[in-house]
């Protein structure tokens, strides 16, 4: 958008020629790929202790409430942001109401690619929400650590043994 592309924002022109809106949309971009951050940090063992690289602190061990914490807070403001959009939208769309909507001056061709564009947004309130509750359950004291996916047998050096609790 402020590259010159409209990409068929009938509305770019407005954020790409002021100062205040180029920079509220560098900024929510800037936010955007930092929170992608912390997400795929959910996934990845730098979520569980700190680098060996941060004086006096490296190495720590990171308590799995402080990721869960924020991505459960991330979660929660993406699914409202979802749904709160998702009503407005609809009452505009459905005329119960008169306002903005992101597709206003488009034809049908524009707004399906629109909706295309935009599915990825529709899933990352979920796809959050299934990373916070796996990071939990790989964290916790008796997560999944050892356990093929599954079966929920345990694995040892060679051979499979049946969890304590499962009949013979």
């Amino acid at each position: 958008m402020l590259s010159g592309i409209d990409m068929g924002f009938r509305d770019a022109a407005l954020y790409r020629d002021s100062a205040e809106a180029a920079i509220y949309v560098l900024g929510l971009d800037t936010v955007q790929v930092l929170v992608a951050l912390l997400c795929f940090g959910l996934i990845r063992p730098w979520s569980e202790a700190l680098p060996h690289w941060i004086p006096a602190l490296g190495g720590r061990t990171i308590h799995r409430l402080i990721p869960t914490a924020v991505g459960a807070v991330g979660a929660i403001a993406l699914w409202s942001i979802l749904l709160s959009l998702a009503v407005a939208f609809t009452r505009t769309w459905i005329g119960a109401t008169t306002g903005w909507t992101p597709d206003l001056g488009m034809s049908g061709g524009e707004r399906g690619l629109l909706l295309v564009a935009y599915i990825p947004f529709f899933l990352w309130p979920i796809a959050v929400s299934a990373v916070v509750a796996g990071y939990w359950v790989r964290r916790s004291p008796h997560g999944t650590a050892g356990r093929t996916p599954l079966t929920g047998t345990t694995r040892t050096t060679g051979s499979v043994r049946r969890p304590s609790s499962a009949p013979a």
